[in-house]
């Protein structure tokens, strides 16, 4: 997996490429990533999953941790872009109870906006 990240809006965008397995360097890269942007007080993340067409267990177990790290902090993070494959698993696994998915970017990114606005 590599990640890329760009900002739009005041929102950090990560975007995720290649298989997202979890692996320890994996799951340590994209830690360190967000728990950076979590000290310079960047609360509202998309997390592009446009380009990663496998996530497995460990993958997930990633994610969460980030989400829940975000969340303690008072700020929120959302999936955008989800393949099929992957869309599905969300779905099965019922991660849809946990992560807001966006089908696209600019849904993700107008959400976080209004999450803001309503003073989360």
């Amino acid at each position: 997996m590599q990640l890329t990240t760009t900002e739009t809006r005041g929102i950090d965008i990560i975007e995720l490429h290649g298989k997202v397995v979890g692996d320890e360097k994996q799951s340590r890269t994209f830690h360190d990533l967000v728990q950076s942007r979590l000290r310079q007080e960047r609360l509202r993340f998309v997390v592009n999953l446009s380009d990663a067409p496998w996530v497995n267990s460990l993958g997930i177990g990633m994610l969460i941790s980030a989400y829940a790290s975000v969340k303690n902090r008072g700020g929120e993070m959302v999936l955008a872009g989800a393949t099929e494959r992957t869309g599905s698993m969300f779905d099965v696994t019922h991660l849809l109870r946990v992560f807001a998915v966006f089908d696209s970017m600019d849904d993700a990114v107008e959400y976080l906006i209004a999450f803001s606005r309503a003073g989360q």
